[in-house]
């Protein structure tokens, strides 16, 4: 498949910056575990909408570790972020 050009993305601009806003307003500032759990939680729902089998790691006082599969075998893309605001509620 060729890569895709930014005019294929455009159509979905609305759909994509929902996401995002959903994800930007839950309240997770970093020293708040139930609150960005409830981030993490989220992104892995629309990792599952996407196909991924997905991996919870809980952490004790800090919010859980999310892994989101697809696929099997050699090779593939690594996607990092972090799921907390940094700023207060």
């Amino acid at each position: 498949m060729p890569p895709l050009g930014l005019s294929e993305f455009y159509p979905l601009e609305a759909a994509l910056t929902g996401l995002l806003r959903s994800l930007v307003e839950i309240e997770s500032p970093t020293p708040d575990k139930p609150g960005v759990d409830r981030a993490g939680q989220w992104l892995a729902e629309r990792m599952a909408e996407l196909g991924a089998a997905v991996q919870r790691f809980p952490q004790e006082t800090t919010g859980d570790h999310w892994l989101g599969s697809w696929g099997e075998g050699q090779g593939g893309i690594l996607m990092l972020t972090h799921l907390d605001t940094v700023h207060p509620t």
